[in-house]
């Protein structure tokens, strides 16, 4: 898990595909991008575009992936993100393949991070996180973009 502001994205090498963001990242004003997927490089590099209100975290779900990396760049509102350590979850749902998504829950060994405007985390394949989350004090809407990198693993 990496937590980080947006000028510090380029010294990550271990991010896959980071100069296809970086550029994508350029096109100018992000926060007109409708809701819904954009397409980079097919399933190999997709960013999701998020708008909602953020929940309390009790109504969502720990989830992980097992092909996907995600570099989630918050660019308006703010939101918790909460992570654990695999051995805290218990399964709430079946992986999804279509999705490459699984859901579980966890109650201990939990850690949370506030993620405000021009912040990101990545979160590799197989690492539990829950974002999403209301922040302590924070009402309204958060935009934000999920890029999703297929891992060749």
């Amino acid at each position: 898990m990496i937590y980080d502001t947006l000028d510090r994205l380029g010294r990550y090498d271990c991010i896959p595909r980071r100069s296809d963001i970086q550029r994508f990242l350029a096109r100018g004003d992000l926060t007109s991008l409708p809701p819904g997927d954009v397409p980079i490089d097919g399933d190999a590099l997709y960013v999701k575009v998020l708008s909602y209100e953020p929940k309390p975290a009790g109504e969502n779900f720990f989830e992980t992936h097992r092909h996907h990396m995600d570099v989630q760049l918050v660019l308006r509102g703010r939101e918790v993100m909460e992570f654990c350590q695999p051995a805290a979850l218990t399964e709430h749902a079946a992986y999804d393949a279509a999705g490459d998504f699984q859901f579980f829950n966890a109650t201990d060994g939990i850690t949370r991070v506030t993620v405000g405007a021009k912040e990101f985390t990545v979160f590799f394949p197989g690492e539990a996180h829950k974002p999403g989350c209301r922040a302590d004090g924070y009402e309204g809407l958060v935009y934000k973009l999920v890029f999703k990198i297929r891992s060749n693993a």
